[in-house]
């Protein structure tokens, strides 16, 4: 396939997935999405693995599925973009508290373009170090620990608010804390029946 048509593809896959995403996102909340996007990742990663793995040590042999790694390429960017990729931005500005969103947000999108960076530039090197099967093996291993940490560590903020998201992990119960203002927007639960998405609380 042409490097041209294959970059167009990729990009309008992830065009129409963020579309979905949106709107799965409030339906089935982030944790759901983040764990099932990473088990689909981790999946399509292992058939990688195992296909090139396999005619790297039987090179004579002729590919059976010749078009299986492209499919499992497109279903790979389905996956990433149903809840890895655009989840963790939006969890950015949900977990840090008030004080240090800000500049937390800052630091948090700083190092996620190094990570890219430092990947992108890493790449030919592996490659030649790994081969490609070890290459995609660190990739599932990346998916693999995204998974686990999605179904232990990551939280659900699906239907609260700022200030309920800041009170349970002050172990505290969602009531609001005295003397503490939650200037800015508000996710109002109620608001998913109703035409009213966002609530403003002004102090």
């Amino acid at each position: 396939m042409n490097n041209y048509v294959s970059s167009i593809m990729v990009g309008v896959i992830r065009f129409i997935m963020s579309i979905i995403t949106a709107v799965l996102v409030n339906r089935f909340g982030r944790r759901v999405l983040c764990m099932s996007s990473s088990a689909g990742m981790t999946v399509t990663m292992l058939v990688m693995v195992v296909f090139f793995k396999y005619y790297e040590v039987h090179t004579e042999e002729t590919r059976i599925f010749p078009l299986l790694p492209l499919v499992c390429v497109i279903f790979n960017v389905m996956f990433s973009m149903v809840g890895m990729l655009p989840i963790p931005w939006i969890l950015v500005g949900e977990l840090f508290p008030l004080e240090v969103r800000s500049i937390m947000s800052g630091v948090v999108i700083c190092i996620a373009q190094c990570f890219i960076f430092i990947f992108v530039k890493i790449y030919p090197d592996m490659i030649s170090f790994l081969n490609f099967s070890g290459t995609l093996g660190t990739f599932l291993a990346a998916s693999v620990v995204a998974l686990v940490f999605c179904k232990y560590v990551l939280p659900e903020t699906k239907n609260k608010s700022l200030q309920e998201i800041e009170d349970c992990f002050k172990n505290r119960k969602s009531g609001g804390l005295e003397g503490y203002d939650n200037r800015g927007f508000v996710l109002n639960p109620e608001s998913f029946k109703t035409d009213e998405i966002f609530t403003v609380q002004v102090h």
